[in-house]
C-alpha cells in the first residue's frame, strides 16, 4: 500500500456519522465533507460496519410515522426503494422494501 497511514476511527466520527446519515441519509460524500481525512467509501464501510453493532439498537423499531412514509410514497412514486429511502433518513431502500 502506498498510501497514507489507516488512522483509527474515533468516537467523535462515529457521532458524526450517526448525525450525517440522520440528517442526510445515506449521503456519503455530503457526510464525507465533514470528516477532514475521510473519503465517502471510507465513511459508507464504517457505517455498515457499526450499524449492526450499537447504532441499529435506536432504529429496530419501525414507527407508524415512517410506515405511514412509506405507504404514501409507495402511492406516489410506486416501488422506487431508492427514492423511498431519501424520504427516511437512516432507513435503507433494501429495508423498507422489505417493511414493506
Amino acid at each position: 500500500r502506498n498510501g497514507p497511514e489507516r488512522k483509527e476511527w474515533t468516537a467523535e466520527e462515529d457521532d458524526v456519522i450517526r448525525t450525517g446519515v440522520a440528517t442526510h441519509g445515506l449521503r456519503w460524500r455530503k457526510i464525507a465533507q465533514m470528516l477532514p481525512g475521510r473519503s465517502d467509501d471510507a465513511v459508507r464501510n464504517r457505517w455498515n460496519r457499526l450499524k449492526g453493532e450499537a447504532w441499529e439498537e435506536a432504529r429496530v423499531s419501525w414507527t407508524r410515522a415512517e410506515d405511514a412514509i412509506i405507504v404514501n410514497s409507495v402511492a406516489e412514486v410506486g416501488h422506487k426503494w431508492f427514492q423511498i429511502a431519501q424520504r427516511l433518513p437512516g432507513r435503507t431502500d433494501h429495508a423498507i422494501r422489505n417493511r414493506y
